[in-house]
C-alpha cells in the first residue's frame, strides 16, 4: 500500500465516529451464533432490530473491519449496521442472514460456481 493510500485510511479511520454503548440494556444478547479466534458471534437485539454482532476484545481490528463494511456495498456482504464500543469490547453489528456457515456450505457441495 502506498503511503498516500496509507495516510487516507488513517485519516478515515479518525473520522470513524464510534458510539459508547452506555448500558447493556442498549444491546440485547439473544444467543451465540458462532466463534472465532478473536471474537464471538451472537445474535442480537439493538433497539428494535435483530442483527448479527461480533464481540472482540481487540478493538482496534473490529474497527476497521466495521470501516470496510461501512464502505462497501455488495450482494456478498453482510450490510454494516454500526459499530459500538465500551471500554473494554468493540461491538461490530451486521445484518443477520438466516443459514448455515459459509464453511459448513462449501464443505457441502463438490463444486461451488461463480
Amino acid at each position: 500500500i502506498g503511503s498516500s493510500c496509507t495516510e487516507d485510511y488513517e485519516k478515515r479511520m479518525k473520522d470513524l465516529e464510534i458510539q459508547e454503548l452506555e448500558t447493556d440494556k442498549d444491546l440485547n444478547i439473544v444467543k451465540m451464533i458462532g466463534h472465532g479466534g478473536q471474537a464471538g458471534g451472537y445474535l442480537v437485539k439493538y433497539h428494535t432490530e435483530i442483527l448479527a454482532c461480533k464481540i472482540s476484545e481487540q478493538k482496534e481490528k473490529l474497527r476497521r473491519e466495521s470501516f470496510f463494511l461501512c464502505n462497501v456495498t455488495h450482494p456478498a456482504f453482510v450490510r454494516f449496521r454500526d459499530y459500538l464500543e465500551t471500554k473494554e469490547k468493540g461491538y461490530l453489528l451486521m445484518e443477520y442472514v438466516k443459514g448455515i456457515p459459509l464453511g459448513e456450505y462449501i464443505l457441502q457441495k463438490e463444486q461451488i460456481q461463480f
